[in-house]
């Protein structure tokens, strides 16, 4: 189920139970998320959100959105995390355009 994915995805994102191991915490997160369980979606975000670079923040976003709009439980988290990150990604975006206006990059 995606409830039991996710639990055994954060028992190996923070080594309690089992030895710590990203890649299979990760790999056992997605599965739950795909199965619905709207925590390990935003569990997943959270670790592509960790790795910050741009490719990785659109993962964390659409994993926050898909935690947001269903799953298992209304999750609020997702929702908080998906605000806060398109807010972040919109402002990133104004001030690369206004550097390039003004002819800094």
């Amino acid at each position: 189920s995606g409830g039991s994915c996710g639990a055994a995805g954060g028992m190996y994102k923070v080594g309690d139970g089992a030895q710590r191991d990203d890649a299979k915490a990760l790999a056992l997160l997605l599965k739950g998320c795909d199965l619905g369980n709207s925590n390990a979606c935003n569990e997943a975000g959270g670790m592509y959100l960790e790795k910050q670079n741009r490719n990785d923040q659109k993962i964390a976003l659409e994993l926050f959105k898909k935690a947001c709009r269903g799953g298992d439980e209304i999750n609020l988290l997702g929702c908080q995390w998906e605000k806060d990150l398109t807010r972040t990604l919109i402002l990133e975006i104004n001030w690369f355009c206004r550097l390039r206006t003004v002819g800094k990059i």
